[in-house]
């Protein structure tokens, strides 16, 4: 670390981030409950909660505490793409790494690709993702799985969406 002065050391978190915690940990500063509480939840609307991408019409933006180990960050993008950016911010593995899913009291037992985690996150554990078939009312994980129900013969098609 020829030249590379304290700040260096955290490198990986960006001061520009709209995560409110990596901004603090890279100005090597301690915040306070009320600043962290302030950028989260103050007069404006949540900084990245716009970056929600994926339509649910279920329920696609609530906000939540993460459940990964310890983390506890307040999550307020609980899209398949939220939690995959909340992922590469705060929680990292190398590419290709297998593991157990260690969300909350996750029942899942076998591995999965790390990079996979935040999709069955969303998928199975927040139903961030899920679909809504509108003539039978039935419930689906994904919008896939609902085309294939509708294709396979919804036996509802055809009549009046509920």
């Amino acid at each position: 670390m020829n030249g590379a002065g304290p700040s260096d050391a955290f490198a990986p978190f960006d001061p520009t981030s709209p995560y409110p915690a990596t901004r603090y940990i890279a100005d090597l500063a301690s915040p306070t409950m009320d600043d962290l509480s302030n950028e989260y939840w103050g007069t404006t609307t949540p900084q990245y909660s716009s970056y929600a991408t994926d339509t649910n019409p279920v329920d696609s933006v609530n906000k939540m505490r993460c459940q990964w180990d310890s983390c506890e960050v307040i999550l307020d993008d609980v899209s398949h793409s939220g939690l995959r950016r909340h992922f590469r911010d705060f929680h990292h593995a190398p590419r290709g790494e297998r593991m157990r899913c260690r969300w909350g009291s996750c029942c899942r037992s076998e591995e999965m690709l790390f990079e996979n985690i935040p999709k069955h996150i969303a998928e199975c554990h927040v139903k961030s993702m899920a679909q809504r078939c509108p003539w039978c009312n039935g419930n689906f994980a994904r919008k896939d799985t609902l085309k294939r129900h509708q294709n396979a013969g919804c036996p509802a098609v055809g009549q009046q969406p509920q």
